[in-house]
């Protein structure tokens, strides 16, 4: 299986779209979980959230684990 190197390429190819708003910030994000580092993002709604845990996952053939905003209501 051929691992993609750009996330901009992952969001085109899998998700269809290269739109990218609020890109700078989650690149970073992106960029650290592909590194191998962990990472807890809140971001409001609509800036991209799933793409923090989706890109990385697809990039690096690993599987993301999204928690449930709730959580963090206990």
């Amino acid at each position: 299986m051929e691992v993609a190197t750009d996330p901009l390429a992952v969001l085109g190819r899998v998700f269809g779209t290269t739109r990218a708003s609020g890109a700078e910030q989650r690149g970073a994000i992106v960029e650290a979980v592909v590194a191998g580092g962990d990472a807890v993002v809140l971001l409001p709604t609509g800036a991209g959230k799933s793409s923090c845990h989706q890109v990385p996952a697809v990039m690096t053939a690993r599987a993301g684990l999204p928690g449930p905003h709730w959580w963090s209501r206990r």
